[in-house]
């Protein structure tokens, strides 16, 4: 009953072409046209990932594959960074995928999977273990090699960061997933020891080991980054169900080493033991959700089978063992047993002599012969152009992606809207309705309400005034970025001159600022992101803007839904006007769709083109300090892609836009078919219901632009934090040089070493 995760899925994407145009980029034309047939070969070494990771020929592969990425990054020095996106697709959830413009991402998930190939050979192994004496062993090695493989993956930096990749290849996940492989092992060991006939107490200290393995394995799942994810439904809680079984054999094993040995009253509270661990394990189990992963419904089927089987097992027992001492030992049970010492004969295998031992495919040595990379410190001009556009890029990539988002969830919201309106007018259409007179319609009322509602809500005054406020609150989170960045600046320009000044060994203030700047770079990356929410808010308050005045002009103080004596509609005119509007809803749901598909192509050929730029080429004749000339470069290199963003986001947002409208037209109520008692209720009603899709917007923009406050602020709170921490890093850093400073310093002779560093140095808080 072993716990064994799925493989990863890789997409496949030119790498070749990437990796040419990097060689290009950081060694030259020429070296890279010398690299054609190792870039050819890099790519063909790359198909292994994308075959069904289960046989030696396949783990083959992959190891290939993993030294020929370690030659070519690690060794020769060749940037990880690719303008191709790699995309990895979780192994316990489909719908989750990573997607990186990074090499190392690669790197970590083929580890996961060649761990995976040595479970699907481990569990080959053990399924001959009848056929084969060794078998069993073997299946032991293979999931300690796996084991190996998780516990080097997890040791990686995560690519880009935890929150870049899937939950499976976080830290915490993969440190479980070693552990259970060692449990695994430890079971397969423990199935040797019991072919072997080894003795009751020496089984129960084996189950006891396995048992310790998937409880760690369990227990590092409740991991603050992992523990609400899948995976500790799929490796953390099996894994716990897994050692309440090892629990139950242990307990059950040690009642049979008190009854080889006479002891009855440790028997007796043993056999009491086992028999509260049985319902304990089969709680456990019985929990485990199956409805996903068909692995955790087979092994929580044996669980069952073998926990029930045990179970009946140990009430036997007791019944004897009770019947024995009422007539032979006379004794009361142990007050409390001593705890069973865990047998633990497995560890992870060393999987760096693995790969070390694997050769470099000679294709790739064509590579030894590359020059030094070419310097990548831009200045002038060329340092300026290189800037603008990857400002550009990021901005252009950025309003592309925040659009997207939008749409996105306006997709979904629509389709579920849709589904649960036919769902209703079906479940309608099937019971009979009775028309009684009554003194208001519902649904009359409901429309007074909603259009009251944004009235008193402050209506279009109230959503300029919160307009106004995002607008201000955004400036202030702006400035407070670029003091903290100026500070930051401005101690390391003063290190750099006490480095010109004098002999430092301590850390530059640079490689210590590397936090505060990352951070302020993730704050960036969320304000470039609101800014673009800020534009969709701003161009639909502009659309309703007449709507929603209308709307607000509407009087109806003091105004009831009135009294009347409704009319049935036919029977089908409700079902008729939704489907008219679905009709109009589904083309540009389908619309919708391919500009989602079609926008990652847009975004991968904005960072193809920033990828190949060289900017000194790029700028050549372009004298420092004109940067006229460089803006019109710009729009004339990117002008072309800016103007197929711009596109793309404008028929989003036309999509977008339309798709809202006619969520609200559908999830509205019709105006109902009243004979009303007098004719001015009755235009007033009309109005009302002219005017309900204007209040609902208004209403959802409110709702936007509280969210654009409550974001604005947190960042004042967070840059405020965090602007306290830099001044006190500044201020011990001026301290510490002012120390280095009333030094003495020695020129450079006989009897006068250099200049330690005298005091410490790091990040000051």
């Amino acid at each position: 009953m072993f716990l064994t995760p799925g493989a990863k899925l890789a997409r496949k994407v030119d790498v070749n072409t990437s990796l040419y145009n990097t060689i290009a980029q950081t060694r030259g034309e020429s070296a890279a046209a010398r690299s054609v047939s190792a870039c050819r070969a890099f790519q063909n070494l790359r198909t292994a990932l994308h075959e069904p990771p289960t046989t030696e020929s396949v783990r083959t592969g992959v190891t290939r594959y993993l030294a020929a990425l370690e030659y070519v990054v690690t060794e020769k020095g060749i940037p990880s960074e690719t303008a191709v996106e790699l995309l990895w697709v979780n192994a316990f959830d489909g719908d989750d995928v990573a997607v990186l413009n990074d090499l190392k991402l690669d790197r970590v998930a083929a580890l996961f999977n060649l761990a995976v190939c040595e479970t699907h050979l481990a569990t080959t192994a053990f399924r001959t273990r009848r056929a084969d004496p060794g078998a069993m062993k073997l299946a032991a090695r293979h999931f300690q090699t796996a084991a190996g493989y998780f516990k080097a993956a997890a040791e990686l930096p995560s690519p880009g960061g935890i929150r870049k990749v899937t939950c499976d290849l976080y830290p915490p996940a993969l440190k479980a997933l070693e552990y259970v492989m060692l449990g695994n092992a430890q079971q397969a060991l423990y199935e040797i020891a019991l072919e072997m006939g080894n003795s009751n107490a020496i089984m129960a200290r084996y189950a006891i080991g396995t048992r310790d393995f998937y409880l760690i394995a369990q227990e590092t799942c409740r991991d603050p980054d992992v523990v609400n994810t899948c995976i500790n439904g799929y490796v953390g809680k099996p894994a716990g169900a897994l050692a309440a079984y090892f629990d139950v054999v242990a307990q059950s094993a040690q009642a049979n080493a008190c009854s080889d040995s006479h002891n009855m009253p440790q028997q007796l509270t043993r056999i009491s033991m086992a028999s509260k661990s049985v319902q304990t394990g089969l709680t456990t189990v019985t929990s485990l959700d199956t409805s996903s992963l068909a692995a955790v419904a087979t092994l929580k089927n044996k669980l069952v089978e073998a926990l029930n089987t045990l179970q009946l097992n140990i009430k036997n027992r007791k019944d004897d063992a009770e019947q024995e001492n009422r007539t032979v030992y006379f004794c009361s049970p142990a007050p409390s047993c001593p705890p069973i010492t865990g047998r633990q004969s497995v560890k992870p295998s060393d999987i760096s002599i693995i790969l070390q031992n694997e050769p470099v495919d000679e294709r790739l040595k064509v590579l030894d012969g590359l020059p030094e990379p070419l310097s990548t410190e831009l200045t002038g001009v060329a340092a300026w152009y290189s800037n603008m556009v990857a400002q550009t890029v990021a901005e252009e990539v950025s309003a592309i992606n925040t659009t997207a988002v939008h749409l996105q969830e306006i997709i979904i919201k629509v389709e579920k809207c849709i589904s649960s309106t036919r769902a209703s007018i079906s479940a309608e259409s099937g019971r009979p309705v009775s028309w009684q007179p009554g003194p208001s319609s519902t649904d009359e009322q409901n429309a007074i309400d909603i259009l009251r509602d944004a009235q008193e809500g402050g209506g279009v005054s109230r959503l300029s005034e919160l307009q106004n406020e995002v607008l201000k609150l955004a400036t202030e989170v702006k400035l407070q970025v670029q003091g903290v960045e100026g500070l930051l600046h401005m101690e390391d320009s003063e290190d750099r001159q006490l480095r010109s000044r004098i002999h430092v060994t301590r850390p530059t203030s640079a490689s210590l600022s590397h936090p505060y700047l990352s951070h302020l770079q993730t704050i960036r990356g969320e304000m470039e992101q609101a800014a673009n929410a800020d534009l969709i808010v701003k161009d639909q308050i502009a659309s309703h803007a007449t709507g929603m005045r209308e709307m607000e002009q509407e009087d109806i103080r003091g105004f009831s839904a009135p009294t009347a004596r409704p009319t049935p509609p036919p029977s089908s005119g409700k079902a008729e006007r939704a489907e008219a509007i679905i009709s109009e809803m589904q083309p540009k749901v389908a619309t919708g769709k391919r500009l989602l598909s079609e926008k990652i192509s847009v975004i991968q050929d904005f960072e193809k083109k920033k990828h190949l730029e060289n900017p000194y080429a790029a700028t050549s004749g372009i004298p420092d300090g004109d940067t006229e000339r460089c803006d019109a470069l710009i729009k004339q290199v990117y002008g072309g892609l800016q103007q197929r963003g711009t596109d793309m986001r404008a028929e989003m947002e036309a999509v977008a836009q339309f798709l809202s409208d006619a969520n609200v037209r559908l999830t509205l109520p019709a105006p109902a078919q009243t004979n009303y008692t007098a004719d001015a209720d009755k235009q007033k009603m009309i109005n009302i219901y002219k005017h309900q899709a204007s209040a609902q917007k208004c209403k959802e923009l409110l709702g936007h632009l509280k969210d654009g406050v409550m974001f604005y602020t947190i960042r004042q709170d967070t840059l405020s934090a965090l602007r306290r921490d830099v001044e006190g890093f500044v201020v011990a850093r001026r301290a510490e040089a002012q120390d280095l400073l009333r030094v003495p310093q020695y020129s450079s002779g006989p009897g006068y070493p250099p200049q330690g560093n005298l005091y410490p140095s790091g990040p000051h808080q």
